[in-house]
């Protein structure tokens, strides 16, 4: 699997010091482990036990019962979890039907639902969840 791009390395750890406990959720196939990339990157510490495979929970985006899931695991409630993914219809369209805040990083002009934003890179995130400024 791809390794952790260094905006998202900074801005994962920019989130995790203003206090945002992460989470990931990846549609993967067996033998892909994200994982991996997190523990190469560092970052494996941050994200603790909330790593959700879909291969291993026989769930994937965008079927609405993985995030059912995650939100059971986290014990959150959708208004308190916010997705945040590259994929329109994966990522932010069912997070989003089921009432969890959502950001694309992308553009979808017209096409996100009710409370949806985007942003055009992931460096942008930490700004967004915090209003402080990364270094970079």
């Amino acid at each position: 699997m791809r390794p952790v791009s260094p905006a998202a390395e900074e801005a994962i750890r920019a989130a995790h010091e203003a206090g945002v406990v992460l989470a990931l959720l990846s549609n993967t196939q067996p033998g892909q482990d994200r994982r991996r990339a997190l523990k190469a990157a560092g970052l494996d510490a941050l994200f603790g036990d909330r790593v959700f495979l879909s291969h291993e929970l026989n769930l994937a985006k965008p079927n609405p019962a993985v995030y059912e899931h995650v939100l059971t695991d986290l014990q959150a409630r959708p208004a308190q979890v916010l997705m945040c993914g590259n994929n329109l219809e994966h990522d932010i369209l069912p997070a989003a039907a089921q009432g969890i805040r959502a950001v694309l990083v992308g553009r979808a002009p017209g096409r996100l639902p009710p409370g949806a934003t985007d942003i055009l890179s992931i460096a942008e995130l930490p700004t967004l969840l915090t209003g402080a400024h990364i270094h970079g």
